[in-house]
């Protein structure tokens, strides 16, 4: 059996100078330069009209914000048009970055 996709977004997503590859398309969205102050709720509510199915800011063992969350959507162009609206939103004054996770979700 041949694996579907591929074609799709025609090879780099987006690479633009830097040459850095970026993370192939998926259901995740990988958000960082959170502000550490920032709260599980602060986080979820960013994303209450995202159609998100999961939204988990990554914090340490004493409950710090680690600066950066995954939100989980329930399909790629759903993925794909968060990252549209929030790359670059202000939180807090600090322009959040979001890309395709490319890690596997842990375990």
């Amino acid at each position: 059996g041949s694996r579907g996709g591929g074609g799709r977004f025609g090879g780099r997503f987006g690479g633009g100078p830097g040459g850095r590859e970026e993370p192939p398309p998926s259901e995740r969205v990988f958000c960082g330069n959170l502000p550490f102050a920032l709260s599980q709720q602060d986080f979820e509510d960013i994303f209450t009209d995202a159609n998100a199915t999961s939204i988990q800011l990554v914090v340490d063992d004493s409950g710090q914000s680690r600066g950066y969350g995954i939100v989980s959507f329930a399909s790629v162009d759903d993925a794909s048009e968060a990252i549209h609206k929030f790359n670059g939103y202000r939180v807090e004054g600090r322009p959040m970055r979001c890309k395709f996770d490319a890690r596997p979700p842990p375990k």
